[in-house]
């Protein structure tokens, strides 16, 4: 699994990716008292950038449901 993945990738390393994303999500909730669903939500958003404020970051746009490329 060493191919450079893109928006509209697809295959087994595709799967896994997003496998060892919705864990790593899960385990972010999980850590801070949120519904384990895998789900990236207003709360699970809004913790994630309420750690993160030093760093000024703030969730992507664009359409809800769809992840935004690396820029």
């Amino acid at each position: 699994m060493t191919r450079t993945l893109r928006t509209r990738s697809t295959g087994d390393d595709v799967k896994f990716l997003q496998e060892l994303l919705n864990s790593r999500v899960q385990e972010f909730q999980r850590k801070n008292a949120l519904t384990v669903d895998g789900i990236v939500g207003p709360l699970t958003w809004g913790k994630h950038c309420a750690d993160r404020v030093g760093d000024h970051k703030q969730p992507p746009t664009g359409r809800p449901g769809h992840v935004n490329a690396d820029a």
